[in-house]
């Protein structure tokens, strides 16, 4: 059996970050349709106002006007076609 010359905390997190890296990378497609409704994004902003975990999501076409984002996760979300106007981020 072979060791590892490095301890399995780093060899996790070189992985993990690696991974979480290629995620970021990849494109978000604008054909994707909203998968959560205004209602949802706004519960989401409200339950934890400057920490809400919007990655990923579809936001596409849905009206966010005058929403604030400031220090939501928006990684990789797809804000294609989205009203923005006076949102705050």
């Amino acid at each position: 059996m072979r060791k590892s010359a490095l301890p399995p905390g780093p060899v996790l997190a070189i992985a993990l970050a690696s991974s979480l890296t290629a995620a970021a990378a990849a494109p978000v497609s604008p054909d994707i349709p909203a998968d959560v409704t205004v209602e949802q994004v706004k519960a989401a902003l409200a339950a934890r106002p400057g920490h809400a975990d919007l990655h990923g999501r579809s936001l596409r076409d849905l009206d966010l006007s005058g929403l604030d984002f400031s220090g939501a996760d928006l990684a990789g979300a797809n804000l294609f076609g989205a009203k923005l106007a006076k949102a705050k981020f």
